[in-house]
């Protein structure tokens, strides 16, 4: 049972530039509280300066552990426990993708930013990626949609994304065997297969059935 009165007792307490470990050994001699944790434990050297006034120990510890990745854990007899929060640099990031009315997208690409790492959205919009770092973005794109960017931040690792349909029309968009293309952007001739010309042809097979469909197409 962790004591009750723990966060009762009143800390005052005035160092100057001394090591965290220094403040520690000071605070256990003037007060009913004692520090566990590894010699290993990451900050103890980091330089402080600390003043508090019939402050608890809660109060105290927030503060000189400040901009460290220090944190405490109150354990029996009004002893503290001292870990080091691990910041990974990389790890999961997840999400949703919709349209501009909710609707989830499915099969929306979503790449990590000069990587060769990607993954599209499930059939809920849904999309995981293992090892992002933080500072990284997702490039979020869909056909007839504007790409979308999102920065990876140490805050959050999921991700709402709202792809708005894009101002370029979709009459403007060539679907080709590897992707998709706008018609400026193409260097080369293309032809165009309609559904007539395949429609009745005695295969269930879509491969047979483009072949002779157009003299320049080689299958």
């Amino acid at each position: 049972m962790l004591a009750l009165g723990l966060y009762a007792q009143r800390i005052t307490l005035s160092i100057e530039q001394r090591p965290i470990r220094d403040v520690l050994s000071r605070i256990e001699q003037i007060s009913p509280y004692h520090f566990f944790y590894s010699s290993s434990l990451k900050g103890l050297d980091q330089v402080v300066s600390i003043e508090v006034k019939d402050a608890t120990i809660e109060e105290t510890l927030q503060k000189l552990f400040k901009g460290t990745d220090i944190v405490f854990q109150p354990t029996e007899n009004n002893v503290i426990a001292l870990t080091n929060t691990i910041r990974p640099k990389a790890s999961m990031v997840q999400g949703v993708v919709v349209d501009e009315n909710g609707i989830p997208i499915i099969g929306a690409s979503i790449v990590v930013k000069h990587t060769g790492k990607g993954t599209i959205t499930d059939l809920d919009g849904a999309f995981v990626l293992e090892g992002v770092k933080t500072g990284q973005y997702l490039v979020a794109s869909y056909l007839g949609y504007e790409t979308y960017e999102q920065r990876v931040s140490d805050q959050t690792r999921e991700y709402h994304i709202t792809l708005r349909e894009s101002t370029t029309g979709l009459e403007e968009v060539v679907v080709v065997g590897y992707g998709a293309q706008k018609k400026a952007n193409l260097t080369g001739a293309v032809s165009v297969v309609n559904a007539k010309d395949v429609v009745g042809r005695p295969t269930s097979n879509m491969v047979t059935a483009l072949q002779g469909a157009d003299p320049s197409l080689n299958i």
